[in-house]
């Protein structure tokens, strides 16, 4: 539960970041580097949209954090 605190928090801040500096959030990339630095944590599903459409059709809420729905999917 600790790691998931951590991660949810590291992920918001990396969006909170991005979105300034980029214009956007690129949370296709930042999924894709979390994946990388963290796969105990993390799907491969790098995809916001299809993360949490995997995530919904597996009994979780659409409004799940993708951190949250990485770590139900990969239970």
């Amino acid at each position: 539960m600790a790691a998931e605190i951590q991660l949810t928090a590291l992920y918001d801040g990396l969006r909170d970041r991005l979105r300034v500096l980029c214009g956007r959030t690129p949370s296709l990339k930042i999924n894709r580097v979390l994946c990388a630095i963290y796969p105990e944590h993390f799907t491969t599903v790098a995809d916001p949209g299809k993360l949490l459409f995997l995530h919904k059709e597996m009994g979780g809420a659409a409004s799940d954090h993708p951190v949250r729905a990485h770590k139900a999917i990969r239970t």
